[in-house]
């Protein structure tokens, strides 16, 4: 039997600031012909600071890709575009028609005038053995509060391309009677949950959704301080089929059947517990279908291994930066800047505390890269309790005085990572004050 997926990069692309996805191509559905130029978004908050928003910058004409969301821009002339994910049944009282279902993430795009020639709106649908049945495939808005639907202009395996759109938002829909029959590209995703007993995982079922990937693993960091496991995650399902989980070690598994179902993103996604009191012997997990149990010829459609060292130990002590090595990394000119940055006297991420407290986004992204490695669970749970993004950027800071250089280096290197352009601006006015003081 031919593996349904071919690596490529393994590296993770957490979804503002998560641990989840590694890349796969399914090799039931031909590579997509259109190359597009990766961009890594902006990430901003809405005006309760809550909502992440994405603003891409496209510096030129050309296809290009948004590596958080994978949804791809072909753009007429260099622009800006703001989109977010969202769900039908804020736009529509009732959703979609039952009649329809969606099949891939929607989207609120907001994008000037003109300056997009085409838009490739990612689905989940493996097409592989299901060419023919494109037709059904429609491409779905909302206007003035009426559900318009579209012909895209093109189905590809992973995006429904539409040419000269106009944007309100809108998403990947097929006909609802033929969705059981067309496989689906599929995430197992496994979590560590810290904070119950001995070791205890969660395991998802979930479309290959990257707005599910990040509401899944932003659920189970503020519910369960859970970390993801990395293990290939990547299979294909059914939906409104039954599947079985199983372990070859005496792990308690509950319950041992999932019906793999497509939840909106505003809902809580279903899971299986597997708890085990020791990992000594290592634990072997398999997913099956739940028709084929106990037969001879039963595959397994996903499986792994877990291994002592593949989970963590939970801890109530205050985590330590001295073991940070993210700096080893970088390439020296990198490091010159951060040093630049940082002196003399106070650390880069002290001498802007007004600045970063009042205008970083994404804070709670933030503490979830911190957790268990700059903030134990009292302090994560103290600032989390804080319903205003100042407030817990400034609780933030209350903390960082028992923070050593390399705590402090690690919390720049967040900030870097979830809000770039703010902090090059920092960075810029530094470097033109110095520039200023040395031509005097």
């Amino acid at each position: 039997m031919l593996p349904l997926f071919g690596d490529i990069d393994k590296s993770t692309s957490p979804s503002s600031g998560s641990n989840t996805r590694s890349g796969a191509i399914c090799m039931s559905c031909r590579a997509e012909e259109d190359w597009a130029e990766e961009v890594k978004p902006e990430i901003i908050g809405d005006k309760r600071g809550k909502k992440e928003i994405y603003r891409a910058h496209f510096p030129r004409a050309g296809l290009f890709r948004c590596v958080e969301t994978d949804l791809e821009f072909l753009v007429r002339t260099a622009t800006s575009i703001e989109y977010k994910y969202s769900f039908w049944e804020r736009h529509l009282a009732s959703g979609i028609p039952p009649v329809w279902m969606e099949v891939g993430p929607v989207f609120d795009i907001h994008a000037p005038p003109g300056t997009v020639k085409a838009i490739y709106i990612p689905h989940f649908l493996c097409l592989g053995e299901w060419k023919q049945n494109t037709f059904r495939i429609q491409i779905a808005h909302v206007v003035d509060g009426n559900l318009l639907l579209e012909k895209p202009t093109r189905v590809k395996p992973f995006h429904a391309v539409l040419q000269d759109p106009s944007f309100s938002p809108m998403g990947v829909i097929v006909l609802s009677d033929i969705l059981p029959f067309i496989p689906v590209h599929s995430l197992v995703l496994l979590y560590q949950v810290l904070s119950a007993a001995d070791i205890t995982f969660h395991l998802y079922l979930i479309p290959n959704h990257r707005g599910l990937e990040k509401a899944v693993d932003e659920d189970e960091k503020r519910n369960g301080h859970s970390v993801l496991v990395h293990k290939p995650p990547n299979t294909i399902l059914r939906f409104n089929r039954w599947y079985r989980v199983s372990s070859s070690s005496r792990a308690e598994i509950n319950p041992k059947k999932l019906k793999f179902t497509y939840l909106s993103l505003d809902r809580r996604q279903l899971f299986t517990e597997i708890y085990t009191k020791d990992m000594e012997e290592g634990m072997q997990l398999t997913l099956t279908k739940a028709d084929q149990e106990g037969k001879r010829d039963c595959e397994p459609l996903w499986d792994t291994f877990l291994r002592a060292g593949d989970i963590k130990q939970a801890t109530s002590s205050t985590p330590t930066c001295s073991g940070h090595s993210l700096l080893e990394h970088e390439p020296s000119s990198a490091l010159q800047v951060r040093h630049k940055a940082c002196a003399p006297g106070q650390h880069f991420v002290e001498k802007h505390r007004e600045q970063l407290i009042q205008r970083v986004t994404s804070v709670d992204s933030i503490l979830d890269r911190l957790y268990m490695r700059v903030l134990n669970d009292e302090q994560y749970n103290h600032i989390q309790a804080k319903s205003i993004r100042q407030e817990k950027m400034r609780l933030l800071y209350d903390f960082m005085s028992s923070w050593d250089t390399n705590c402090k280096d690690l919390f720049l290197d967040v900030l870097e990572e979830t809000n770039p352009y703010l902090i090059q601006e920092l960075k810029d006015r530094e470097g033109q004050r110095e520039d200023d003081g040395g031509s005097k």
